[in-house]
């Protein structure tokens, strides 16, 4: 298990695991096409909207976040962030207007304390080994495992398999089934129910 180190978390200070799909699980975040700008849209949004991204992957066809939301809803941010993708997505021709880019709804999960905080980090930046990209999670460049090598935290050449605590974590929306766990709309009920009216395409 990684040894991460943050302060202790404060009730004030929560903390999410959220989980976005594409529509029909299209690989539509290609490695050095669009990526790049499913990338660079989150750095700008956290700027923006002053929050913090303590852990993230982008894989073809779902993004993992661990977010600090602050004082931003997190349905708000992920609401914004479709919307962003799609309107990014159509100006730069990659997909048509009619296009659906995302599935109706967002899967999330509050993180209770310090063991959950290290396997979500852990889960994510092995993600893309999980899935059969990579064999070496260095070699996946669109995660924030990079930052945390930078930090000290992570060796630069993270190989392998995830422990078995990691690969049990099935219960994100990842198996990748987001039906084994009720999913969240993004409007300001949180309702399981109705459509997600801001990010269907």
């Amino acid at each position: 298990m990684v040894n991460y180190r943050r302060n202790k978390l404060e009730t004030s200070d929560a903390v999410y695991f959220i989980t976005m799909v594409t529509k029909g699980r299209r690989h539509l975040f290609i490695p050095d096409v669009t990526s790049d700008i499913i990338r660079e849209t989150m750095f700008f949004m956290s700027a923006d909207l002053d929050f913090d991204f303590l852990a993230w992957v982008i894989l073809p066809d779902h993004i993992h976040w661990l977010i600090k939301p602050g004082n931003n809803d997190y349905s708000d941010i992920v609401f914004s962030y479709k919307r962003r993708i799609t309107a990014e997505f159509r100006r730069e021709g990659f997909i048509t207007p009619n296009t659906t880019i995302w599935q109706d709804r967002f899967w999330e999960r509050t993180v209770r304390n310090e063991n959950e905080m290290s396997n979500y980090i852990e889960y994510i930046h092995y993600n893309p080994i999980k899935h059969g990209w990579v064999d070496c999670v260095a070699n996946w460049r669109y995660s924030s495992y990079h930052d945390y090598v930078l930090d000290g935290i992570y060796p630069d050449d993270l190989r392998g398999e995830a422990n078995a605590t990691i690969q049990e974590m099935e219960f994100y929306g990842q198996s990748e089934d987001p039906e084994s766990r009720p999913p969240v709309s993004n409007d300001k009920t949180r309702s399981t129910g109705g459509r997600d009216s801001g990010s269907t395409h």
